[in-house]
């Protein structure tokens, strides 16, 4: 308690701690702010509740100065009130695979140049193209022979162009339409799409990167030069620099760029609780000053086997629809934290459209092919207010 005149801003200069102002951020806690500090300055004794890191010299989040987050010591860990996300309404089935020629390697069951009428999709990435269209990209193989394997013929790339206009005219069923499939830099595994500059690029699991100007013709750029991760690359554009997350079992690795060619030394920036967790499809992405992170989940003791099958050929087990949502108040720390919410989707993408609100998409579920649902964001400001309370209660009774 302090029990005297003072100037705040003096106060927060004096600790030898760095102040954590991400939970000011929002206005429910900056009102929170400028109301206690004109009751403190008229002399009135009060507790200022902020959350307070104490850290040991984590520099900037920069490709040079990413800091492994073991050797953080807290001291007061910072309290984060999140936005809460949720899907609204039902998802709509936007891309349904056509029957098409096999165009990879042979496999035990799939041979180059024979027709299959079943294609499963996985992984896949949104961009909106200089066409006026939305594309989709991502993994795709035949899915004609019951209990084939889980990657059985995978290293094609699908293409689904979507109808003429913004996201929200071409959520209609079964709209987006095949083009011709990939194979360019690997991009038939994970493939990420992001427009730098006057470009396109798609980067894959492999670190294989290509390149286009209108999203149907592609030239190979090679590779990306980064440690770290093994799969499932996703990338954020924050503040002047690239923050690209990968999957590696049970963690999620990040690396940063400020110009897409040089790149930090990796950090493990989450890790999944349970030994068994395998955290796939990561999402990195900024909301109202709140970083969020979104990994869908692979459980290898075989928890998915349990969740129901929503119709014949799908298979929870391996295509597990637990996605869960993290949140942090920097990029570069989501560990020893717990989950604001679970959603219902698998190998998800958070697509923000033309007017600025945002859709979930779901590989497989709840149908075969490629699904996309609208995502809000709820305020959880019932629960600030309960949590404050909770806090004046201890307050009064010390």
């Amino acid at each position: 308690m302090f029990a005297e005149k003072f100037d705040v801003e003096k106060l927060f200069a004096s600790f030898p701690v760095n102040i954590n102002f991400g939970v000011l951020s929002r206005k429910p806690y900056n009102n929170l702010f400028a109301e206690r500090t004109r009751v403190m300055n008229r002399s009135v004794t009060t507790v200022l509740c902020v959350g307070i890191v104490w850290t040991t010299g984590l520099s900037d989040t920069t490709e040079a100065g990413l800091q492994p987050q073991e050797g953080r010591k807290t001291k007061i860990s910072s309290v984060i009130m999140p936005e809460i996300s949720e899907i609204v309404g039902d998802y709509v089935l936007i891309y349904k695979p056509q029957p098409d020629i096999y165009t990879g390697k042979d496999t035990k069951h799939y041979k180059a140049g024979e027709t299959y009428t079943n294609w499963q999709p996985n992984d896949h990435t949104f961009i909106k193209g200089p066409d006026n269209r939305w594309h989709c990209f991502g993994i795709t193989r035949p899915n004609d022979v019951k209990d084939d394997g889980i990657h059985e013929g995978e290293g094609l790339c699908f293409h689904a162009v979507a109808p003429l206009g913004e996201l929200q005219q071409a959520l209609r069923p079964k709209s987006w339409m095949d083009w011709p499939k990939l194979s360019i830099s690997g991009c038939g595994w994970a493939p990420y799409a992001i427009k730098i500059g006057s470009a396109y690029s798609v980067i894959s699991s492999n670190k294989g990167h290509a390149e286009s100007t209108d999203l149907y013709t592609w030239k190979d750029k090679g590779k990306l030069s980064i440690k770290g991760g093994d799969r499932d690359p996703d990338i954020m554009y924050w503040n002047g620099t690239y923050y690209l997350v990968r999957c590696n079992n049970r963690s999620v690795t990040l690396v940063t760029s400020r110009d897409f060619v040089n790149w930090s030394e990796p950090v493990d920036i989450f890790t999944a609780p349970e030994a068994s967790w395998n955290c796939e499809s990561p999402t990195l992405m900024r909301h109202n000053d709140t970083f969020y992170l979104f990994w869908c989940l692979w459980d290898s003791a075989g928890s998915g086997a349990e969740l129901p099958a929503l119709y014949d050929g799908h298979d929870p087990s391996t295509y597990d629809y637990r996605t869960y949502v993290y949140a942090s108040d920097t990029p570069t720390n989501f560990h020893n934290r717990s989950p604001v919410t679970e959603l219902k989707a698998h190998a998800p993408e958070i697509v923000q459209d033309e007017k600025g609100d945002y859709f979930i998409s779901s590989a497989d579920y709840p149908q075969r092919g490629i699904n996309l649902a609208r995502l809000v964001w709820k305020s959880s400001n019932k629960e600030n207010s309960e949590q404050e309370s909770r806090t004046q209660d201890e307050t009064t009774n010390e």
